[in-house]
């Protein structure tokens, strides 16, 4: 009876082996989780720099608006001085011809001579308030072509924004996909609301952004889809074959109890023969 309860080294190391297995893949799903959350977080900086940029581009448009509008207007307070100083001018004339009249005796030479400084001064204001309209025209009109140009910027923003949304929204999308199946519940790695697609778009609505800038982000969006997708292929390939060998594994613990029940019956029956 002494061999009935023999211990038999070989199940242990199967045991033990197959337990090191289940350590190791649990370590490398634990790995493959916090790649997904470095991406992530690598995902938040750059639209973090994106902001940056945003708004740097936003000071730098301000500013070149600011210096066009001081500069038309110090153009028109120029202009309103030269017609202001041209009527003091008439006026001056009218005095000193005023004045000649009283004094000259060849009153008809004088009026002659003042009318005709004055049409030139009339012809030197008009001339001075044609370029002054002349320059409020081209005023409103490059007012115009730049608001034209900013409606346009926009509406490229508008469109780059929602590929970007549309593209984190697929990466946030299949991280969460990858680790449900990985950990059998959602998880989240983390509080990201205030950089939500949502929020960027606001964010962007409020400023410019030159469109190859964007181009470059959606490049690199691209690549970091790819290569998340990439990964997610790998550990789902991994799985598949750690499934594989736990029934590999089955089935040899299965093959393993079988033998063991019938070499016990072996042995019932000899003991029983014995005992006969």
């Amino acid at each position: 009876m002494s061999e009935v309860g023999e211990y038999d080294p070989h199940q242990d190391a199967a045991a033990m082996a197959w337990l090191a297995g289940e350590k190791a893949r649990e370590a490398s799903a634990e790995d493959t989780a916090r790649t997904l959350k470095g991406l992530l977080r690598a995902s938040l900086a750059t639209e973090k720099r994106l902001e940056a940029a945003l708004a740097d581009s936003v000071q730098k448009n301000t500013k070149a608006m600011s210096e066009l509008q001081a500069d038309v207007q110090d153009r028109e307070m120029e202009l309103v001085h030269q017609v202001i100083e041209a009527e003091a001018a008439v006026e001056r004339l009218r005095s000193s011809m005023r004045e000649q009249e009283a004094a000259e005796p060849h009153q008809a030479e004088v009026e002659n001579a003042a009318m005709s400084v004055f049409e030139r001064m009339r012809l030197r204001e008009s001339t001075l308030r044609h370029e002054h309209d002349k320059m409020h025209e081209d005023k409103l009109r490059h007012v115009k072509l730049m608001s034209k140009e900013y409606g346009d910027v926009m509406q490229g923003i508008d469109q780059e924004a929602a590929k970007v949304r549309a593209k984190i929204e697929e990466t946030r999308n299949r991280s969460a996909h990858f680790l449900k199946a990985l950990f059998g519940a959602p998880h989240s790695p983390g509080d990201v609301g205030k950089f939500s697609p949502e929020w960027l778009l606001n964010r962007l609505k409020r400023s410019l952004l030159a469109k190859k800038d964007c181009e470059r982000e959606l490049e690199a969006r691209r690549r970091e889809c790819a290569e998340l997708a990439r990964r997610t292929n790998e550990q789902r390939l991994e799985v598949k074959a750690a499934a594989v060998d736990n029934e590999r594994c089955r089935e040899d613990l299965v093959r393993r109890i079988v033998e063991n029940r019938e070499k016990q019956r072996a042995l019932d029956m000899r003991q029983a023969g014995g005992a006969a």
